[in-house]
Order: structure tokens, then C-alpha cells, then sequence
């Protein structure tokens, strides 16, 4: 999983560029990967209805990880040292990878749940208190899950972070890239 220690590094260095007024805070990256995951699904989906833009799978494929990371980030954890649930065998059966694109739905309302309690506790309002624990474990489900429909439309998900990270820096002009 050597793709997720080049990845915090990289992201460290191009927040650090992208960021410079430090304004990007919890809520922004919990609604980014949001936003991130629904265009997976959505590539997903045409890919399972007869489409053919798997450039677009792997670009979402990248964004979710790197979002996922990005929110790690934020509250000083590391995203991923090991699959927290066994490998699944995986199977282009739309059926099965339609099951998992509603798990992945789960997981990131999951977190942006999680996402909300700290933020109240932040703001000193009353109610329940989110977890990081279970925060940090609906995200590695994600990454596990990225995984598994990346694979079963045949792209590797660890390549795909590499280029979309690489994409959005030239994208925006940034120097930061990671290796490929």
C-alpha cells in the first residue's frame, strides 16, 4: 500500500500550495467526497449500462481515495494501513458491483455524519459526539470499496490515484505531483 504513503506526502505538499490561506476545513472535505463519490457511482453506473469513458472511472476511482485521504488528513490520522475487511472476490456482475456502489453510499453518509457531529462539537452546540475511530474505519471501507469495483471493471486503483493527482495539479497549474 505504498501508493497511500506517497499519497499523504503529496497531499501534504499541495495543500500547503493550493490552500495557502489554510481556508479548507472539515465540512469543505467531508462535502468534497461526497460530491467525489457521487460522480464514481455515476461513472460506474454508465460503465455498467453499456458506457465506455473508463477514463472517467479512473479519475473518480482517484478523487475518492485522494478526498478520503484529504479528510484523514485533517484530523491527523493515517488513512489506510491494511484492508479492514477481507478481500472480496471480485466479479463484473453489475448486480454485485451495484450492491457495492450502495455500500459505498452508506459509508460516505457515514462519515459525513461523523463529519457533522464533530463539526457541532466544534461549534459548542449540544448533541452527540462523532468518533474519529469510526470515522477512520467508514473511510478505509471506502477505500476497500473503491478498490473492489476498480477491479471489477479491471483498473487498479492504486494507479488511478497517481494520475488523477497528477491531472488536477496540472489542471490548476500546481507543482505537486506524485510518482507514477
Amino acid at each position: 500500500m505504498t501508493v497511500y504513503t506517497s499519497l499523504r506526502a503529496a497531499n501534504v505538499a499541495r495543500q500547503a500550495e493550493w490552500d495557502t490561506g489554510g481556508n479548507i476545513d472539515l465540512s469543505y472535505s467531508g462535502n468534497e467526497l461526497a460530491g467525489e463519490a457521487g460522480e464514481l457511482i455515476q461513472a460506474t453506473v454508465d460503465l455498467i449500462n453499456g458506457g465506455d469513458d473508463y477514463q472517467a472511472l479512473r479519475e473518480e476511482i482517484g478523487d475518492v481515495i485522494i478526498c478520503c485521504d484529504l479528510i484523514a488528513l485533517r484530523v491527523g490520522r493515517p488513512l489506510i494501513t491494511r484492508h479492514p475487511v477481507e478481500p472480496r472476490k471480485c466479479h463484473a456482475d453489475p448486480r454485485m458491483i451495484t450492491d457495492q456502489l450502495v455500500d459505498l453510499a452508506i459509508e460516505v453518509g457515514n462519515v459525513s455524519n461523523t463529519i457533522k457531529k464533530q463539526e457541532r462539537e466544534r461549534f459548542g452546540m449540544v448533541g452527540a459526539r462523532g468518533s474519529l475511530d469510526d470515522m477512520m474505519h467508514n473511510l478505509n471501507e471506502i477505500i476497500c470499496l473503491v478498490h473492489w469495483i476498480g477491479e471489477a471493471l479491471g483498473e487498479d486503483a492504486g494507479d488511478c490515484v497517481a494520475e488523477k493527482f497528477n491531472l488536477t495539479s496540472a489542471k490548476y497549474g500546481l507543482q505537486t505531483k506524485m510518482a507514477t
